[in-house]
């Protein structure tokens, strides 16, 4: 039961990290409205998330194997949350573009943790059927 809690858990927060990265096609004319921004400020506004997601692959790979996926998606979760209030209370678009930027840095951690939480508690011959288990939640 253990296993599936774990991995449970974590896929969850993936599945938020996935409506996080949908959320401005879905509420594109009003955030756009509220921020005053034009396309292409929208536009930046909503890829900083994925810019500091991307950019942070390989150092939060390297970070969840030296330290586990336990703390530092703990930690990540806090980083995505706030960030997400904070992206909520913005004025304006530099102030929501950075915090989607911080919201993408929280998220980051999420498939990768899925993915260690897989190895670590479940046998070897079922990574992968894990690992489409998780992508079928998202």
């Amino acid at each position: 039961m253990t296993p599936w809690l774990m991995w449970g858990i974590a896929t969850l927060y993936f599945f938020f990290d996935f409506i996080n990265q949908v959320i401005p096609a879905a509420l594109g004319s009003q955030l756009r409205a509220a921020f005053h921004a034009d396309a292409s400020t929208f536009g930046f506004i909503s890829s900083c998330y994925f810019y500091s997601y991307a950019v942070l692959q390989i150092p939060i790979g390297l970070t969840v194997d030296r330290f586990g996926s336990r703390r530092p998606l703990a930690i990540a979760a806090l980083v995505a949350g706030s960030s997400c209030l904070l992206f909520s209370m913005a004025t304006s678009p530099s102030m929501a573009a950075i915090a989607r930027m911080m919201v993408g840095a929280g998220a980051a951690f999420s498939f990768i943790s899925c993915l260690k939480l897989a190895a670590n508690w479940f046998p070897a011959n079922r990574f992968a059927t894990m690992v489409g288990l998780t992508n079928v939640v998202v």
